[in-house]
């Protein structure tokens, strides 16, 4: 166990990879500056909600998931953020698109003591997603 916390809704401990899906839904629903002592902790995503779905706009959601993750989660080694098809597991359908609703993908390496600055990798890659679901961010593992 290299990481452990508390389950922001029910308090049950969390451990591990869930403890940092936990921290990475928290780094990305927060906005820059919202926090007093860390102004730049935060993802920027929620700056740029409400605009039309564009792939320009697509590929910023990206590069910020990214950069944000790289920053502030040291127990993740990002190597991709991409758009699943609707053919792919965890998909994205036109009719959710067209909603506003979209879902991204991460592929990452785990390493669970990074946050101590021990960067050894633990397993193979991972891969996660992010998605916004009854207006709350999800971060779960995909399905294989």
């Amino acid at each position: 166990m290299a990481s452990c916390g508390l389950d922001r809704e029910t308090g049950e401990p969390l451990y591990d990879l869930d403890h940092v899906y936990q921290s990475v839904g928290t780094l990305l629903t927060t906005r820059l500056a919202e926090m007093i002592t860390l102004e730049w902790f935060g993802g920027g995503l929620a700056e740029i909600l409400g605009r039309r779905l564009t792939p320009r706009l697509i590929d910023l959601y990206r590069t910020l998931l990214a950069l944000a993750i790289r920053t502030w989660e040291p127990r993740l080694q990002v190597v991709r953020v991409y758009v699943p098809s609707a053919t792919e597991a965890n998909g994205n359908t036109l009719n959710a698109v067209t909603l506003g609703q979209i879902r991204f993908a991460v592929l990452a390496y785990y390493r669970p003591r990074g946050h101590l600055g021990d960067f050894t990798v633990e397993g193979g890659l991972r891969t996660f997603v992010v998605a916004a679901n009854d207006n709350r961010l999800s971060v779960t593992l995909a399905a294989a």
